[in-house]
């Protein structure tokens, strides 16, 4: 997992429950998907950016992926993340 915008300190379980999300996909990507299903089944809602058609939004996923446009790419207020494992998912969301 990359992320940016965190500091050193370890995030207490649940961090992100209640914080805006935008995540970035494309069309073809099964980790989006899955990441997706993840967060409808718990009724947690989120911004969806295709970087297909965005070329901003592409530019961001670029820059805070050391150009690599990893997808999904999740901004939570600020600290990004890209493609979380599940794992990652229930440490953060529950």
């Amino acid at each position: 997992m990359a992320a940016t915008g965190m500091s050193g300190a370890a995030r207490p379980q649940g961090w992100a429950r209640n914080k805006s999300i935008t995540m970035y996909t494309t069309s073809w990507c099964s980790d989006c998907e899955r990441v997706k299903r993840f967060l409808r089944g718990r009724g947690i809602g989120y911004r969806e950016i295709n970087i297909e058609y965005d070329e901003v939004a592409a530019a961001f996923v670029e820059r805070v992926n050391r150009g690599y446009r990893s997808v999904p790419t999740l901004d939570i207020e600020g600290t990004t993340i890209a493609e979380p494992n599940l794992r990652q998912l229930v440490e953060m969301f529950e």
